[in-house]
């Protein structure tokens, strides 16, 4: 188990920005920090980097979840039904949700881009 956790702390990110979530901007004054109201990962990427909304679906949850991995605020929750439905298996997806109030760190673009 050592060696799969030395192997994710070699795959994290330098530099980057961080992104806290919040209800209201009452910690403006924190340097170099984004502040957003939007909780989705998606939304939190694409504050940082616009460009992200020009992912292919491939690269946009790669994205998501190299994100998610390397951030232990960020949530992931399934949608839809995992359960056969007669003979169709219907979609699932995954909603990747931050904490409100806790830092997200969103590395450089070289690290999430396609």
């Amino acid at each position: 188990m050592a060696g799969e956790e030395m192997n994710w702390l070699n795959w994290i990110p330098s530099g980057g920005t961080v992104v806290i979530v919040q209800n209201e901007k009452d910690n403006a004054n924190l340097k170099g920090v984004i502040l957003t109201k939007n909780s989705g990962l998606s939304d939190i990427i694409s504050a940082v980097y616009p460009q992200f909304g020009n992912f292919s679906q491939e690269a946009k949850e790669r994205a998501l979840i190299f994100v998610s991995k390397v951030n232990p605020y960020v949530h992931t929750s399934p949608t839809g039904d995992q359960n056969h439905d007669g003979d169709k298996l219907k979609e699932t997806s995954i909603v990747y949700s931050a904490e409100k109030g806790q830092p997200i760190l969103i590395p450089l673009l070289k690290f999430i881009s396609e």
